[in-house]
């Protein structure tokens, strides 16, 4: 907006003096702004007043921290700001018009993630066994029981465990975007291709100069010869045409690939879980053994009850027995 409009009587000055203070005072809420006489007015807020003073015509304006009794009374030195205008409306761009630039971009998109997701996922999948009895032997042979740490204490496998077993959700995750990426650029594909081959037909029209003023092409470089003001849309036409046609063939490629991907994160993630429960099982075999030999061990009699058995038997007293259960760790009891 002009400057002319923001001075004007009919121009809202004591807003465009709140957007000019708000600028200089973000943090500032509740502002009030009222005029006191001409070009001078008083701004509340917060608790603290300020008074403004239009200057140069009402393009600039000072801002002076001012006694809340008599604004005229200056409490700090003033600070002089551009008189900001409204900010101007955004054009939203007519959604009936086929931006060529737009449809190239998204194209180039699309068939950067489909590439991108389909390495991703081959590359996860490429080790995948085809059975899950051989997956589940691969995998297990990653994290192996009778493994041994450098004091040949056996190895604890939990953090290979969840690695792997990460992977194999982000698998599932890479394998789900596949299909909706897949699914986007084939729609894609079907809604802009009628749009190219008009676009393509009106730059036609536009060549062999028809009567339709509908057809007229941009008249910003006047002068030039035709063929040239058309030749960049041509251009952009024909690279569209091009992308659309290398993001067909990469969803042709990748549609048969997508079914054995599936295949083979199936088998990969029934594997995984087979083998995680496998090395549950195993960890809790070995602590298990190892708790039932200390269990045995502790229902051996010890020395000392041996003396004291002997000494009461020679005084012919007795005392309550040890009773143990089979359970080898349940504790024992007397009777």
């Amino acid at each position: 907006m002009s400057e002319t409009e923001i001075l004007t009587p009919a121009g809202d000055r004591a807003e465009a003096i709140r957007r000019t203070f708000m600028v200089e005072h973000p943090k500032a809420t509740d502002t009030v702004v009222t005029m006191v006489e001409g070009m001078t007015y008083r701004i509340e807020t917060g608790g603290a007043v300020f008074r403004a003073d239009l200057l140069d015509g009402g393009t600039r304006v000072t801002f002076t921290l001012a006694d809340p009794g008599d604004v005229h009374v200056d409490l700090a030195p003033p600070s002089m700001r551009r008189l900001v205008g409204p900010s101007e409306p955004v054009v939203e761009p007519d959604p009936a018009l086929f931006d060529v630039n737009a449809s190239r971009g998204r194209a180039l998109r699309l068939l950067d993630q489909l590439r991108h997701l389909a390495e991703r996922v081959r590359l996860n999948t490429r080790h995948v066994a085809t059975s899950h009895s051989d997956e589940v032997a691969r995998l297990s042979s990653l994290v192996p029981a009778d493994a041994v740490d450098a004091s040949y204490k056996p190895l604890n496998h939990n953090i290979t465990l969840l690695r792997m077993s990460r992977e194999a959700v982000e698998t599932v995750a890479l394998l789900a975007d596949l299909r909706g990426v897949l699914s986007e650029a084939e729609i894609y594909r079907r809604a802009v291709s009628p749009k190219l081959r008009d676009a393509l037909m009106e730059l036609a029209t536009a060549r062999s100069g028809s009567e339709s003023l509908a057809a007229v092409g941009s008249l910003s470089n006047l002068g030039q010869l035709a063929v040239d003001r058309f030749s960049q849309r041509e251009v952009n036409l024909d690279d569209l045409g091009d992308k659309l046609d290398v993001l067909r063939r990469a969803v042709e490629e990748v549609n048969p690939l997508v079914v054995r991907f599936e295949e083979a994160v199936k088998v990969h993630a029934g594997a995984m879980l087979h083998t995680a429960r496998l090395a549950a099982c195993q960890n809790a075999t070995m602590v298990l053994t190892k708790l039932r030999a200390a269990a045995q061990t502790v229902r051996t009699v010890g020395e000392a009850e041996v003396l004291a058995a002997e000494a009461a038997e020679r005084v012919g007293v007795t005392a309550p027995r040890l009773i143990w259960s089979s359970d080898p760790l349940a504790p024992p009891k007397l009777g």
